[in-house]
């Protein structure tokens, strides 16, 4: 991954074509589903009125409804809910690790030059978590007043982003806790989700999640320094 030498730019390309196809692929199907959900309503109706006119003596057509109703309700919470955000979730962990990944390539470029020994500090960036990330982007001026990384517009949207990311992919621990307090809306999910992991957490997620942290990451490109950058550098300093 080191050999490409990113810039602003292509930065800024990577995540826009990223964003559109999850717009196309993923986001869309809220819309279908909603559209899907609208139609399903017929049921639910003809099942209200078969109740309406049940005889409680007949234990049968109670079974046959009670089922029906059982398998109406967890459809319904399948298609129209819990599949599509856990779709969501997994697309917001894509655009975290294509986040870290370009940060990464970013660095190497611009650290590696005073650094002799080029292969250690690839493995250092290969290895480095987010708070070592962290560390290493507070090493440049963000901007003229001199307010560091962590207080940058897009840095709050970037940690939720991480957050959310690390929990779809690890379930309950560390970064579940953190993000119960930083966005406890997104915990008020059904505990009784049929496609649950007992150690995972139904993150409560939306298409505006997913345009927040578009628009985070994108704020992090827009911001970099220009050693970082690189698109305001002469050609021999790139």
């Amino acid at each position: 991954m080191w050999s490409d030498i990113p810039d602003r730019r292509c930065c800024l390309d990577a995540v826009d074509a990223y964003a559109e196809a999850v717009t196309k692929n993923v986001l869309l199907l809220f819309d279908d589903l909603k559209t899907q959900g609208e139609k399903d309503k017929s049921f639910r109706e003809w099942l209200q009125g078969e109740w309406a006119e049940f005889d409680i003596n007949d234990d049968m057509t109670f079974r046959c409804l009670n089922e029906a109703e059982d398998y109406h309700s967890t459809r319904q919470f399948l298609y129209f809910d819990a599949i599509p955000r856990q779709m969501l979730g997994l697309a917001m962990a894509g655009l975290f690790h294509l986040w870290e990944q370009l940060a990464k390539q970013i660095l190497y470029w611009a650290l590696r030059a005073p650094q002799p020994d080029h292969e250690s500090l690839s493995c250092k960036l290969s290895r480095a978590d987010f708070k070592t990330l962290d560390k290493w982007l507070n090493r440049f001026t963000w901007n003229r007043d001199g307010t560091p990384f962590e207080s940058q517009p897009f840095y709050p949207g970037l940690k939720l982003l991480r957050l959310i990311a690390n929990v779809v992919k690890h379930g309950r621990g560390p970064a579940a806790t953190e993000l119960k307090v930083l966005a406890p809306e997104l915990f008020d999910s059904n505990e009784n989700c049929p496609v649950q992991d007992p150690g995972s957490v139904d993150l409560m997620l939306a298409p505006d999640h997913f345009e927040a942290a578009v628009n985070a990451v994108r704020g992090f490109f827009e911001a970099l320094p220009a050693k970082l950058a690189r698109d305001q550098l002469p050609w021999y300093d790139r």
